[in-house]
């Protein structure tokens, strides 16, 4: 209940709440189907409800083994009812398939009370229901009032933030239990308790939600913590050692320690710092199941990144042909490898074997789990083992309390918590990633409130799990504290493959399609949700974002931020992480893996698979796996594709033929069509999935998620609005031209995702039910006014992506595009992005434009009297202007809203005397988070001086070198002025630069980073001595292109070979990089 909402899906009881739905919707229900929805509706309200209350399926094997079979059993009877029509489920001759269920039923309630799970076993105090209940009662009015003052102090405004939507519900789900007068027993006294908390927590965490200004009502993000998990010392240490030129033999370091204990970490900041001294540079990834071959594939292309496999191999290359190309490209360079994660000693000795060893100073980094694969690694007398310890007490109890105050909550206030807390630090035994977890539950959990539940919690995974299984017990412990919704959501990510960054709205939109988020829809008014009591109801959407916030928060998954959005676009799961989840997973039938099906005739689980998730990139899996396994998917309900598989079975005939079927023939019967209760197909860059493939998907009706993103398909069939159930159609990044005209009868269509090149009917577009649509191509002023249409139409519409680079500048064009802003302005749209490089705005713009948008995105190439207008309502933009001027960054200096940059000064591409333009003003870009600046041919370049962009994040610079070669030697750049970076990213073309030149250049930023680190660096005393807690604030990137492009002197036109460039690497010395104390 923590979360609010009751979900369609529950990791707890499976889609319990949508079958319920189901047959009770169902009219005139005959008694064999009432007798049947009265049994379920008193195993859920009588034992699952409770079972989950009392929390003892957390702690009870029994009760999880219980919950198991319940699951199962709710999916077999929705597959039965799915599978029927209304009338063949109602036919009394169904009765002894009824009569199965039912016993199934009583079975399930006779084992729960003989293994006396419903038992509290809690020692409540002896204070009544009724004096928790008043208390409740007089917390509950105190929030509702904290709502009145915050609704008046917000007045005028159109967004509402975080805090304010989840209060709201928390009274409308807290008023009703309420109503629902509870019993008198241990389980109203624990309800009681729990909402007691919550509202507390809510009241505590008004005050940082309501500062924020109307624009700025979505949360900030998160910030990269994982730079925060290594001392700075060792990272200072290490590098030193690695940057030891005495050492002219290829050297190979390996890092050895326990999963959590930050090799990872160490690794990435040693790679950043010195990769850029070596002529060429890859970092790998080997982890579990990724192929040898791939992973030799992997390091060839980004150590020869301008070539392709077509150039060196005639058709698909094996192990051997990939060694020895790479052994003679490295042959003789000098280059730095970091192959993270590497697990067997035989991988080892197949990758080593590809890379030269010859006296050029070449480096190999290595991180693993094992001593043995370390020890292999580094043989030779140069090379060296790393073994990574625990943090101490004193750096643990930093850590552990910095991250603690993350979600505005000290955890060493009480005697009590800093019991429980003395007791989890104890299990983390010093490992970085068991106590940014371990944090992130305790500034969730209530602590006085349900210590003895707590401390059940730990019991029980150290029941589990070894003493020397601290990262399982960590994570057990805090996957016990989520909250149900929440606990499936988590679950749900075993389904993508290992070292994957899953992308945020992707994930959000699955999520859905699940039922893991609740499915109420209420009126919309004045681009909100209000249900009949006047209660302002979260959307999906936003629940799904703060589900995906709650679970950064307590650290189970790392964001990721690029430099295209001020809020993180995706995350990843760490290795030991996922391999828990898959543990989990596994166990309770969540999800199933193609490598958990093994080879051979029968697979090696027992249980139907509901879900299953097939890798086949890189031969993680076997590739004909989902062909060769149809029979044991025939009770699959979601199915996620990654990379190229077999979409065609083979006919019995032909098994033991020479001669193959042809597979591109439209007469053979597509492998999609066995999978009848699919709800989600989820495929990604798997382009040998055709048309023909998709032949028959009609009778998939229950599907509600289809994505086809990168799939070499040209048409969709028309069948495809047989599939009445849709809510998502995902076809970007594919050969489509058109969308068939059968797409109006998905009424349930609400997400549909294009690129611009898909042309749309006027039908499709006075679709009614569409939250998102995107990308629009507009190629005249018709389909314009088409789009004003679907403005107008709709009311749901959340999302609106349009393409403008076809419309002409015609005057019908210009009274098009005027009129669209201002039925925007009058919209309920929350995001809304352009996309217009041709040609200008002007004079096409409403004066008086008013944007209420949380987000608002333009890319625009044009002139710069555009720019006033862009800069006063885009909160994203993305602009290239040629000839930069003073008078345009004074003007987008002035946007109140704008929190992502990307600025391309261009020049006419002829030679001369770069020029810079100072960014003066400190109270220019009061909200940017972002920017990237990009200059190329002869463009001005920005400077920054002090305390300017207070705000500013992350920062991204793209630039030739030869063009700021003049700069960096006199005043730099002025990254050493913004104080509140956190992430920096430069890419250096060096086409037409000498080497000094590129190092110069290289010199001079990582100098104004080193700057900016110490003026962000603070040193706390605590415990044993000092601890530097923000060492690595920001984090440097520098990447190189067209290298091969570098001459040898200024003026000439002679390139440098890998000779010559090589003993310029040589004389010139490396820096010994200075760690702060």
């Amino acid at each position: 209940m923590g979360m609010g909402g009751e979900p369609r899906v529950c990791y707890l009881t499976g889609s319990m709440e949508a079958l319920i739905d189901k047959l009770t919707g169902l009219e005139d229900r005959p008694a064999l189907v009432e007798e049947l929805l009265r049994e379920l509706v008193l195993l859920k309200e009588g034992f699952c409800d409770k079972l989950a209350l009392n929390g003892r399926w957390e702690t009870v094997a029994q009760a999880r083994v219980w919950m198991k079979h319940v699951r199962e059993l709710v999916f077999d009877i929705q597959d039965w009812v799915d599978e029927k029509p209304e009338i063949t489920v109602a036919d009394p001759s169904r009765r002894e398939e009824v009569a199965s269920f039912k016993t199934r039923i009583q079975e399930a309630r006779e084992r729960c009370t003989r293994y006396r799970l419903l038992r509290e076993g809690l020692d409540h105090s002896d204070a009544s229901t009724e004096d928790h209940l008043s208390k409740l009662i007089q917390d509950l009015d105190s929030l509702k009032k904290d709502i009145l003052e915050l609704e008046e102090e917000q007045q005028g405004h159109s967004q509402v933030g975080a805090w304010h939507l989840q209060a709201r519900e928390l009274v409308h789900t807290v008023t009703e239990w309420i109503d629902d007068n509870p019993a008198n027993d241990d389980m109203g006294r624990i309800v009681t308790r729990h909402f007691k908390t919550q509202i507390q927590r809510e009241r505590a965490l008004r005050c940082a939600s309501c500062r924020l200004p109307a624009m700025l009502v979505e949360p900030q993000g998160h910030l990269d913590r994982s730079h925060h998990l290594v001392d700075g010392d060792a990272i200072g240490k290490f590098v030193e050692h690695l940057a030891n030129e005495r050492d002219r033999f290829r050297k190979v370091v390996s890092i050895v320690g326990k999963e959590g204990i930050g090799k990872t970490t160490l690794a990435k900041e040693a790679y950043a710092k010195l990769g850029g001294k070596f002529q060429c540079r890859a970092f790998v990834t080997a982890g579990q199941s990724r192929s040898i071959k791939a992973i030799l594939l992997d390091i060839f292309r980004q150590v020869k990144p301008q070539a392709t496999i077509s150039d060196d191999w005639t058709g698909p290359p094996d192990a051997r042909q990939v060694i020895t190309k790479l052994r003679n490209h490295l042959g003789m360079m000098r280059y730095f490898i970091l192959i993270d994660d590497i697990r067997s000693t035989y991988a080892w000795k197949v990758i080593s074997s590809a890379l030269p060893d010859k006296n050029h100073g070449s480096r190999v980094l290595t991180t693993t789990c094992s001593v043995e694969v370390a020890n292999t690694c580094s043989l030779c007398p140069t090379d060296v083992v790393q073994e990574m310890l625990g943090l101490r007490l004193g750096a643990s109890v930093s850590l552990f309390d910095r991250e603690a105050q993350r979600a505005s909550r000290s955890l060493f206030d009480t005697e009590e918590e800093m019991t429980v807390n003395n007791e989890i630090l104890r299990i983390c035994s010093g490992m970085p990633l068991a106590i940014t977890v371990a944090a992130g539950l305790l500034s969730r959990f209530p602590v006085l409130e349900e210590p003895e539940i707590l401390q059940k919690y730990i019991l029980s995974a150290l029941e589990q799990f070894s003493t020397s299984e601290e990262m399982k017990i960590v994570l057990h412990i805090s996957c016990a504290a989520l909250p149900a919704p929440v606990k499936s959501c988590f679950l749900y990510l075993s389904i993508f493959p290992e070292h994957y960054t899953i992308k945020k709205d992707h994930l959000i939109r699955l999520w859905i399609a699940e039922g893991f988020i609740s499915r109420r829809y209420k009126e919309r008014r004045d681009g909100e949700i209000v249900d009949e009591a006047g209660i302002w109801e979260e959307s999906m959407w936003g629940r799904g974002k703060r589900y995906f916030n709650e679970l950064i928060s307590r650290g189970l998954i790392q964001p990721v931020f690029g430099f295209e959005d001020d809020q993180a676009v995706g995350c990843t799961v760490h290795g030991v992480i996922l391999d828990f989840i898959r543990s989990m997973s596994s166990k309770e039938n969540f999800v199933t893996v193609g490598a958990d099906l093994g080879s051979g005739p029968l697979p090696r689980i027992i249980d139907a698979i509901r879900r299953f998730s097939l890798d086949c990139r890189d031969n993680g899996d076997n590739a004909d796996t989902l062909a060769s396994r149809t029979p044991c998917l025939s009770s699959m309900r979601s199915l996620a594709v990654f990379g190229d598989t077999e979409w065609t079975p083979v006919p019995t005939d032909f098994e033991d033929s020479e001669v193959k079927p042809d597979l591109g023939n439209t007469e053979v019967v597509s492998v999609l069509n066995s999978f009848t209760f699919l709800r989600v197909l989820d495929l990604e860059d798997t382009g040998n999935c055709r048309s023909h493939h998709l032949k028959g998907i009609g009778g998939l009706i229950l599907l509600r998620y289809m994505r086809l993103g990168g799939a070499g398909i040209h048409e969709l069939p028309e069948e495809i609005g047989k599939l009445e159930h849709l809510e998502t159609l995902d076809v970007r990044r594919t050969n489509l031209k058109t969308l068939p005209a059968s797409i109006v009868g998905l009424k349930m269509l609400v997400n549909l995702l294009i690129d611009s090149a898909v042309e749309l009917s006027s039908n499709i577009l006075e679709m009614q039910g569409l939250e998102e649509v995107s990308v629009i191509g507009v190629s005249s002023s018709k389909s314009l006014y088409e789009v004003i249409g679907l403005l107008r139409g709709s009311q749901r519409l959340r999302v609106l992506g349009l393409s403008l680079d076809r419309l002409g500048q015609s005057g019908d064009s210009k009274r098009a595009i005027f009129s669209f802003f201002m039925e925007v302005a009058n919209s309920t749209l929350e995001s809304l992005s352009l996309h217009c490089i041709h040609g200008g705005l002007h004079g096409q713009l409403p004066v008086s434009y008013k944007n209420q948008m949380r987000r608002f995105e333009m890319v625009f190439t044009g002139p710069r009297r555009d720019v006033p207008w862009m800069a006063s309502h885009a909160t994203h933009l993305e602009i290239e202007l040629c000839d930069l001027k003073e008078e345009a960054i004074r003007l987008l200096g002035m946007a109140s809203h704008l929190r992502f940059l990307k600025l391309v000064s261009s020049g006419n591409g002829g030679r001369r005397k770069p020029r810079t333009i100072r960014c003066l003003s400190e109270e220019a870009f009061p909200c940017l988070q972002v920017l990237w600046f990009a200059c190329k041919d002869g463009g001005t370049q920005l400077v920054f001086e002090p305390l300017v962009m207070r705000q500013l994040q992350r920062l991204r610079l793209d630039f030739m070198a030869r063009e700021m070669i003049t700069m960096c030697r006199s005043d730099g750049f002025g990254i050493k002025n913004l104080r509140g970076l956190v992430q920096v990213h430069v890419t250096i073309d060096c086409e037409g630069a000498t080497v000094s030149e590129v190092e110069d250049v290289e010199s001079t930023i990582r100098s104004e980073v080193d700057y900016a680190r110490k003026a962000q660096m603070f040193t706390k005393t605590k415990g044993e001595g000092n601890f530097l807690l923000h060492y690595q604030v920001p984090t440097l990137e520098i990447s190189r292109e067209h290298e091969h492009k570098m001459v040898e002197s200024e003026g000439s036109k002679k390139r440098i070979g890998p000779l010559k460039k090589m003993k310029n690497l040589f004389t010139s010395s490396v820096p010994r990089i200075k760690t702060a104390s």
